[in-house]
């Protein structure tokens, strides 16, 4: 069976693949045929990725660890344009658009080390300040983003502070 690399990153400073073959025993859609995209970013020793199919409307979120060299975490990740762990948690943004609902962000969460790309996950209850019609599809033109003072979302270079309700 020729393995196919789903993404490929650099993770400090080294190559590092990560195979459908890692992420299907998890989440069906995790096949070259059907995979439409996504992004990833690196977390320390932590690839946090979310792929997508079906017109972003199906997704999972992932975490690869590349020093055990698997996938840590797998999640429902529909619609997501910008994964992060933060507190122990994995965070999807996402941006839901589909027949008859007005394009909108979301933030959710799901407790990290959780298998299971069915499993429900929490929506955040937050506001999100940034207006989603500045966001164009460009996965490199935004990013969820953590620290001392909490989340945000960097969109198109401006950050904007995301307040919890």
């Amino acid at each position: 069976m020729l393995l196919k690399v789903m993404i490929s990153v650099l993770v400090d400073g080294e190559e590092c693949d990560i195979y459908f073959s890692d992420l299907y025993p998890y989440w069906s859609d995790a096949t070259a045929d059907k995979e439409e995209g996504g992004v990833a970013i690196v977390q320390g020793n932590y690839v946090v990725g979310i792929a997508l199919v079906s017109g972003r409307q199906g997704g999972a979120v992932y975490v690869w660890d590349s020093t055990q060299k698997k996938i840590v975490h797998v999640s429902e990740g529909s619609f997501g344009v910008s994964p992060l762990i933060f507190d122990n948690m994995v965070y999807a943004l996402r941006c839901v658009s589909q027949w008859a609902v007005a394009p909108h962000f979301v933030l959710t969460r799901s407790k990290f080390g959780v298998k299971d790309a069915d499993a429900d996950f929490e929506v955040v209850r937050c506001s999100i300040p940034c207006d989603v019609n500045d966001f164009d599809g460009d996965f490199e033109k935004i990013s969820l983003i953590g620290d001392s003072n909490g989340l945000a979302i960097l969109l198109n270079g401006v950050e904007y502070r995301i307040v919890m309700n």
